[in-house]
């Protein structure tokens, strides 16, 4: 030990024995072990956790896809057999009737938003809104589910990587870098420390770069693990490297924005335990104060759309449409005078035909200007929240992160308005046949409009993700040149 000290004194220390020497007092404490054991531990949970929410979405569709292919090419199938005679129709179950075969649940296609490469990075927002919307003829469609509504329900949730990146990196941060240089003040030789040939830049930089790699490395390895686990059996190999390196590449930037503001914090004339105090005070700020200060920002500017009125407009909307179903009826019939019934209608397709498919038309048109409001205040609560995720790193980096995954609420919308546009084929489809009860055929069956799938592309969501990113990137670069500043006066500071 007396030779190594000599020989630090004589010449700078080169990085990787600088490295090597925070490596050994790391696996030398106790502390330092529990802390990227615990790490570890918690990137495997969030990965399972993510794992496990992408696979559930995967199953749902697949289930989905196999149930609406089997249900239908039974109801054919069914329909040529009662055709050549070989069976009876089942009450309630004919499949040449448009009211039994198209108009309800069994007309229902599922319209599928595909879950992207790396869904499993944000599992707890993900569960804000189903993959797979059923729609129909008469399906109802006001809206995203409710609890999208409300902003702050995307800054909690299961314990996903997003979370522990987010939130809880900060915290393995301060506890690894708040005294990587003040332990030298404390113990009362900075100056010594200060005046080797080695630079005590150079020191905090391969301190910090052991950390980074304990810290990044296993995250990388989780990261890349539930993206590939949870994705599709097509999946490109190169798709799934270039989305979680991209997404790599920004917690790399996050975890760097926390060390120099340690490092920043270690160059003041400060005690370890004051770092601390300022490091878990910046967490705060960043992690919990400023997003939710955004949130009521948010709230304020752009509001979100009041679910209770719209629900009692929807409510009273239909109760005036259902007290003039005659009316509606005969309007209907009116302006498509070659869709009346020739026959007389049994009770239960005189109600799905005469009274209930018209006031659903009506419906439609009579909320559709309602409806595109609340799109656009949840568009501008949307566009709100990714300009002021600047304030914050913590709120950038979930944002971003939230834009890469495709689990975003103006993303999930996406999936509604391609269901009403489903619905509209449908209707053009097969609305001649519910409307005369004109009995379907083979062709028919064969005519269906098929249910759409949604592909968010990567192009799209780093768009969406681009000021999130720079949010990050900015506050990178503005610490690190605090730091410069910072080195100077400590070196005018020991000079003195």
């Amino acid at each position: 030990m007396a030779g190594d000290r000599e020989d630090f004194a004589v010449r700078p220390a080169g990085f990787l024995s600088l490295a090597r020497w925070e490596v050994r007092r790391l696996t030398a404490e106790r502390m330092g072990v529990m802390l990227i054991v615990l790490w570890s531990g918690l990137l495997a949970i969030a990965a399972y956790q993510g794992w496990d929410a992408a696979h559930t979405q995967h199953s749902q569709i697949a289930k989905a896809r196999s149930t609406d292919a089997e249900n239908w090419s039974k109801k054919r199938t069914l329909l040529i057999e009662i055709n050549a005679g070989l069976r009876e129709p089942e009450p309630f179950a004919d499949p040449r009737s448009p009211t039994q075969s198209v108009m309800g649940r069994g007309g229902e296609g599922p319209v599928v938003l595909t879950p992207t490469p790396l869904a499993a990075l944000s599992g707890g927002s993900g569960d804000l809104a189903p993959p797979v919307l059923p729609t129909g003829m008469i399906t109802k469609l006001i809206g995203p589910a409710q609890s999208i509504e409300n902003p702050a329900n995307r800054l909690a949730g299961p314990l996903d990587l997003a979370f522990v990146v987010s939130a809880l990196l900060p915290l393995f941060v301060l506890a690894l870098s708040f005294d990587v240089l003040a332990r030298e003040r404390d113990a009362d030789i900075w100056p010594l420390l200060a005046s080797q040939p080695t630079p005590a830049g150079r020191i905090m930089a391969a301190r910090l770069a052991v950390h980074f790699v304990v810290l990044w490395l296993p995250l990388v390895v989780a990261a890349g693990g539930a993206t590939a686990a949870s994705a599709a059996a097509d999946a490109s190999f190169a798709a799934l490297a270039t989305e979680v390196g991209l997404w790599s590449i920004l917690a790399a930037l996050y975890l760097i924005f926390w060390q120099l503001l340690a490092a920043v914090l270690n160059f003041q004339q400060r005690s370890a335990a004051s770092n601390a105090i300022l490091l878990a005070g910046a967490w705060l700020a960043s992690v919990l104060l400023i997003p939710s200060l955004v949130g009521a920002v948010v709230q304020t500017v752009a509001p979100p759309p009041d679910r209770r009125d719209f629900l009692l407009e929807v409510r009273q909307v239909e109760t005036e449409l259902f007290e003039r179903a005659d009316e509606l009826r005969e309007a209907y019939y009116a302006a498509h005078p070659e869709q009346r019934p020739a026959a007389e209608l049994s009770e239960y397709d005189a109600y799905y035909v005469g009274n209930l498919y018209p006031r659903i038309l009506a419906a439609d048109d009579a909320l559709a200007p309602t409806l595109n409001r609340l799109n656009k205040e949840r568009t501008a609560q949307d566009k709100w929240w990714r300009r002021l995720s600047w304030l914050s790193p913590t709120l950038a980096f979930r944002l971003s992160t939230e834009q890469l995954a495709g689990v975003t609420p103006s993303q999930r919308s996406m999936l509604v308005e391609r269901a009403k546009t489903f619905q509209r084929e449908m209707r053009a489809a097969y609305g001649f046949h519910v409307a005369s009860m004109t009995p379907l055929t083979a062709e028919d069956y064969d005519r269906r409009p098929s249910p759409p799938t949604i592909e968010l592309p990567l192009s799209t969501r780093l768009r969406r993700a681009f000021p999130g990113l720079i949010g990050v990137v900015t506050a990178s670069l503005i610490l690190g040149l605090w730091l410069g500043k910072a080195r100077r006066h400590a070196r005018e500071g020991v000079s003195s």
